[in-house]
């Protein structure tokens, strides 16, 4: 799995703005242990890999790259009520926005999952941390989801038309692969090819499940 790595951003993404926002104005950050659990005990936040990673650019060019409409299909692996683990696909269209302070590094989404006839609409929040992770949290279920930068197996590769790779739950038993690409516009029934996920999806049934 490639990493997300931000120099061809640089060029993209200069001149755009980063607004800095009190964190009592926001209530983003009301919830601290949303933004600033530790997610993995043995992922070392001081390591030198992550700031390398991202040398040269910033975050706020990562998130200005991230906002905007992505198309394309989801599997969703997940424990059912008996406890065994299980594999649904669907497509999906993933809506990035900025919240209402237009910080780059965080803001709001929708959503919007389909199977066959079946429709679902999620909301969720969405922040990426000082090491270029990304985070997404489900708002009606509070299931949160980690984009790891760091990962060679289970990262995330994002650039100007393409945004694939895994979000990991925190419990590593829930994930979500996905495969997108950017839609021209914000029509809910945009077009879109999307790469192909590496995963063999024949046996991987159409169905929608709530998280």
């Amino acid at each position: 799995m490639k990493k997300f790595t931000l120099f061809a951003l640089m060029a993209i993404f200069t001149a755009a703005p980063f607004i800095l926002a009190s964190c009592d104005d926001d209530p983003w950050y009301d919830d601290y242990n949303w933004r600033y659990r530790n997610w993995y005990g043995h992922y070392d936040h001081g390591n030198g890999n992550s700031q390398g990673q991202n040398q040269g650019s910033s975050i706020a060019d990562e998130g200005a790259c991230l906002v905007g409409t992505w198309v394309g299909k989801m599997i969703y692996t997940y424990p059912d009520d008996k406890g065994n683990i299980d594999k649904v696909q669907f497509d999906a269209e993933m809506i990035f926005k900025f919240n209402s302070n237009n910080v780059y590094t965080e803001g709001v989404g929708t959503e919007i999952d389909r199977a066959g006839n079946d429709t679902q609409t999620l909301n969720f929040t969405w922040y990426i941390d000082n090491y270029g992770n990304i985070y997404v949290r489900y708002s009606d279920t509070g299931k949160a989801f980690k984009l790891d930068v760091e990962s060679t197996t289970k990262g995330f590769y994002l650039d100007q038309n393409q945004f694939n790779g895994y979000m990991v739950a925190q419990a590593d038993v829930e994930e979500i692969e996905f495969s997108f690409t950017r839609s021209g516009n914000n029509s809910k029934k945009s077009p879109a090819k999307a790469k192909k996920l590496k995963t063999d999806t024949s046996n991987i049934p159409y169905k929608l499940v709530k998280r």
